[in-house]
């Protein structure tokens, strides 16, 4: 279905803040590349390597010079999409459309970023603010062929299951220290759903350290810590408890990451 579309796939490298590209396509005189130039067309573009995903955009200028804007940018005026230029080698992908208007282009944007969210757990390593709208159903179904065809063209991606045993070694406590308690047990579980934890020592690891950057301290007996983002009311609201997590919550949680691990 996806060879109906109007696209072309490019392999760039990238050094000392410039694009280089060997295919002739790329290059602004090509006739093929004239498409890529036209202010009237809509223009699809995205680009991924052997990790992931890295951004997904939508523009109406010439695409390589939105891509050098990528460059040079820093992300002081809002475009976070220059994050993926630390990459050395990467893909390029351009579909064009021609009569789709700004907030439609954008819409098949959101839908497909959407779908690689919904397939392998996360976002798009790199990527700035999208714009979602009900206006235009036929966005989805434009992203689901062009998601098809990058899965079927590129299938190596690691879909995240480190979390398909969160909820057992993540199981609750019969009862938590104070109110931020409960908030951390989840973060600390969400962290671990994302994390490549392969050793007990690892995770256990893993739960120091990010008790440590949350609470901006490390658990010390004796010890209260507020966090902003767990104040949802309460006296005690936003407030971990460094006793409960030292003498309960971090032996429970080792001991049943041991136990579903087994």
């Amino acid at each position: 279905m996806w060879d109906y579309y109007d696209y072309n796939r490019f392999e760039l490298s990238i050094g000392n803040g410039k694009i280089n590209c060997q295919d002739e396509r790329f290059e602004l005189k090509h006739i093929v590349n004239a498409k890529y130039n036209e202010p009237e067309l809509a223009k699809l573009y995205l680009l991924r390597d052997s990790e992931f995903y890295q951004y997904v955009g939508t523009t109406f200028q010439p695409v390589k010079k939105r891509l050098n804007q990528g460059l040079k940018a820093s992300g002081k005026n809002g475009y976070h999409g220059y994050k993926w230029k630390n990459k050395t080698q990467i893909e390029l992908f351009i579909w064009t459309f021609e009569g789709l208007e700004k907030y439609q282009i954008e819409n098949i944007e959101a839908e497909l970023v959407y779908l690689i969210r919904e397939k392998y757990g996360k976002w798009i390593f790199s990527q700035n603010e999208i714009h979602f709208n009900n206006d235009f159903v036929f966005g989805k179904v434009l992203a689901e062929d062009i998601f098809n065809y990058l899965e079927s063209s590129y299938s190596k991606y690691k879909i995240n299951t480190s979390g398909k045993d969160s909820n057992e070694v993540f199981s609750e406590p019969g009862q938590y220290g104070l109110r931020g308690d409960p908030y951390l047990w989840k973060e600390l579980k969400a962290i671990y759903e994302d994390s490549e934890i392969h050793s007990e020592q690892e995770f256990k690891d893993l739960l120091y350290s990010s008790f440590e950057k949350i609470t901006g301290n490390k658990p010390i007996i004796g010890k209260t810590y507020g966090v902003k983002r767990y104040r949802f009311g309460g006296m005690s609201s936003g407030s971990v408890h460094c006793g409960f997590w030292i003498e309960k919550g971090f032996p429970l949680l080792i001991k049943q990451y041991k136990e579903s691990n087994k």
